[in-house]
């Protein structure tokens, strides 16, 4: 019984409560680092998953929009392939015009020139100066056409492809 009151004893005890206290309380310690780093792994992941979210509907978006814009340039294209077209038949029209005007100017040339009578040469030397005069003209006119032709057919493209 004398034991029982040993300093010793009571230390001993009290050395064992504390050590088995100490890890209890690292045990508990540890445990609620790993419940706090969960806790944080799965903010983390909510977190990263809004942003593949926000991502993919951005990609969606950005993608929908270039389409949009693509369709709206290939149908200004289309568009211009068929003013193209229709300036071509008119330039084609206008140079059928153009060379019956100087076939009408040869003729009414070649028409008096073959007569007997002594005739004034003067409306025939007219006739081929307008027919010379005319030919500078309509050339001049038509290089000066083609441009600006193109050139509106390149401003009504772009403005027709251009993005709202």
């Amino acid at each position: 019984m004398f034991t029982f009151l040993d300093p010793r004893v009571w230390l001993l005890a009290l050395a064992l409560a504390g050590v088995s206290g100490g890890l209890g309380y690292l045990k508990g310690r540890s445990d609620g680092h790993k419940l706090g780093s969960a806790e944080v792994q799965q903010r983390w992941d909510a977190v990263e998953a809004k942003r593949r979210e926000v991502a993919a509907k951005a990609e969606q978006e950005s993608r929908a929009t270039e389409r949009k814009l693509q369709e709206k340039a290939n149908a200004a294209i289309a568009t211009a392939n068929q003013r193209a077209i229709r300036s071509r038949a008119a330039a084609d029209a206008a140079r059928t015009e153009l060379d019956g005007l100087r076939v009408q100017l040869a003729t009414i040339g070649t028409r008096d020139s073959g007569s007997t009578e002594a005739t004034c040469k003067a409306p025939d030397d007219r006739t081929s100066t307008v027919a010379a005069l005319l030919g500078e003209c309509a050339s001049t006119l038509e290089d000066m056409a083609r441009k600006a032709d193109g050139h509106a057919r390149d401003s009504l493209t772009l403005h027709d492809a251009w993005p709202n």
